[in-house]
């Protein structure tokens, strides 16, 4: 299991197209992931493991485990949560 250190998110990156536009540039387009880990200074922090996440292309660090995909993200980097009310 891997487990981010101080203020960061282990995402797992979704692919589905966003319907957010923020600019016309591929470098300012927000791309979503999943929380998968949160990081171990971040206990009752406003994130949770499963919520879905919008962050600025390239701002997060991207690595390969076991061939699956991981984003590596600064809680700070993170621009909005998609919140779906029932």
């Amino acid at each position: 299991m891997l487990v981010p250190k101080g203020n960061k998110l282990l995402l797992e990156p979704v692919v589905k197209e966003t319907m957010i536009k923020m600019s016309e540039s591929d470098e300012d387009k927000p791309v979503k992931g999943k929380i998968i880990a949160l990081g171990d200074t971040m206990d009752g922090s406003e994130y949770k493991i499963g919520n879905i996440v919008y962050f600025r292309q390239f701002m997060g660090h991207n690595i390969e485990v076991e061939d699956i995909k991981y984003v590596i993200l600064e809680a700070e980097n993170v621009l909005c949560v998609e919140v779906w009310c029932v």
